[in-house]
């Protein structure tokens, strides 16, 4: 006779409220962290170390391991901006001396033992918890000596409106070359009796016809209109967000004399317009930054720039409806109003491109927009010193 021992199961009542929790509210105690996956290898001469590798396998593994993480955080950083890549060398240490706390290397794509050779080689695929570097970032970096500083923003988000070719004739060139051509022959027969001679020319024209065509390569013209999906809020607010977390403060330019407000109207308006920078209407609003030094609230940082989002495109892999929009930071270039005559540029924020996703073109627009706006507003809080 075969015996069960007889244990408690849980209500299906329970069980439901579990896996309600699971999918509607989420794991409890679980805090999302961003990770960005990124491979890393090494090649570890154990002898130097260790003499036998069979009674130091562990060891010698989770030493080459360590080796390859640290490289995957070479590779990760080495894909960073210019100056992120340069304020890493403040945290380096940190991050080497606890590379388990900013990193998982746990998932090994390969590993082979060179007995001959006594070295370990190991590739791995190691998720860099980005959020937590971040705010290593914020903590050590240059900025921190100079928080709560004020910081004004002007910039102009340029929406795609339409694109035209413009296209010219074809330039036909036609050649007729002709050519006369006379050719003599004479011939002499000698006998005992008499010598006859004979001759004979005949005439030739020759004609060639050609020519060349020469195409000109047809231009695209792209017409720009100001983003009408509330651009200026989107920047402001993700401004506001980054700034708050490296300890500065950001001022609304609506919070301005109606001076400045105008001017920096006309130069987006110009921008717009021309696709280029009006230096005349730059200068006047960084003299009146700077002339707000000895003020009650004055501005440290001024950064301008510009925004250009492009045209929707259908996403190619979930298809309608699912639509694509690519943002660009056209320019973005920050002044130091504490420096200079007038404003001291003190750097520029390298040139980059966000995609956004959305089941409407207004809402990839948003999404790419937010996305392009947190690179250069913490491109620019690490150039504050």
């Amino acid at each position: 006779m075969i015996m069960f021992n007889k244990t408690k199961l849980p209500s299906v009542f329970a069980c439901l409220t579990l896996v309600f929790l699971f999918l509607f509210v989420g794991p409890v105690g679980v805090i999302e962290v961003v990770a960005k996956e990124v491979v890393g290898r090494s090649s570890y001469e154990y002898s130097k170390d260790f003499r036998t590798y069979r009674s130091n396998k562990k060891k010698i593994m989770e030493k080459a391991r360590t080796l390859a993480c640290l490289n995957a955080m070479d590779n990760y950083v080495n894909a960073l901006s210019t100056s992120k890549t340069t304020a890493f060398a403040k945290i380096r240490p940190e991050v080497e001396a606890n590379i388990g706390k900013y990193a998982d290397c746990g998932a090994v794509l390969e590993s082979v033992h060179h007995d001959g050779q006594k070295r370990f080689t190991i590739a791995l695929r190691a998720n860099i918890f980005e959020n937590k570097i971040e705010q290593l970032f914020i903590a050590t970096s240059g900025v921190s000596s100079t928080s709560g500083h004020s910081v004004a923003i002007i910039f102009v988000t340029r929406q795609f409106e339409s694109s035209s070719k413009k296209s010219f004739d074809d330039r036909r060139v036609k050649q007729d070359k002709r050519t006369k051509f006379e050719e003599s022959s004479e011939v002499e027969a000698v006998s005992e009796s008499e010598t006859t001679v004979s001759s004979k020319t005949t005439k030739t024209d020759r004609s060639e016809t050609g020519g060349s065509t020469v195409k000109r390569v047809a231009s695209t013209v792209v017409k720009y209109k100001v983003a009408t999906f509330g651009a200026e809020s989107i920047v402001n607010s993700g401004f506001s967000a980054v700034l708050t977390e490296y300890g500065f403060t950001l001022e609304k330019l609506s919070d301005f004399d109606d001076e400045v407000i105008e001017l920096a109207k006309e130069w987006k308006k110009l921008y717009v317009t021309t696709g280029e920078p009006d230096l005349g209407i730059e200068s006047k609003i960084k003299s009146y930054f700077k002339a707000q030094m000895d003020t009650k609230y004055p501005v440290k940082y001024v950064v301008i720039g510009v925004f250009d989002v492009g045209q929707e495109e259908t996403d190619p892999i979930q298809g309608h409806p699912n639509v694509i929009v690519n943002t660009n930071l056209t320019s973005a270039e920050i002044f130091d109003c504490f420096k200079g005559r007038k404003c001291a540029s003190i750097g520029a924020v390298a040139p980059e491109q966000r995609k956004g996703r959305g089941t409407t073109p207004q809402q990839a627009q948003v999404n790419s927009l937010r996305k392009i706006v947190d690179y250069v507003a913490r491109e620019a809080a690490i150039k504050f010193r």
